[in-house]
């Protein structure tokens, strides 16, 4: 006789200790590491257009800084793709 199991699904995902807000906060930025910064949300929001997807919820607390400095962006329950 087979046992029924019951599986719920789960996200793994990396760590990342700050949200984009926290990061700036901690301490003054130079213009460069801004600059990067900005290029970098740039290149993400246009790779998302290319592939279709809308975040539409695109704000500092939804985006994600790693120990590098690289943003990453979160929280894609209000996106469509079209």
């Amino acid at each position: 006789m087979w046992n029924k199991v019951t599986v719920n699904p789960v996200v793994i995902m990396p760590y990342y200790p700050d949200t984009l807000e926290v990061y700036l906060k901690k301490k003054d930025r130079d213009t460069d590491e801004l600059i990067t910064l900005c290029h970098q949300l740039a290149l993400g929001v246009e790779h998302m257009h290319k592939c279709r997807v809308k975040h539409r919820d695109i704000k500092l607390q939804n985006i994600m800084v790693d120990k590098d400095g690289k943003p990453k962006f979160m929280d894609f329950g209000e996106s469509t793709i079209k």
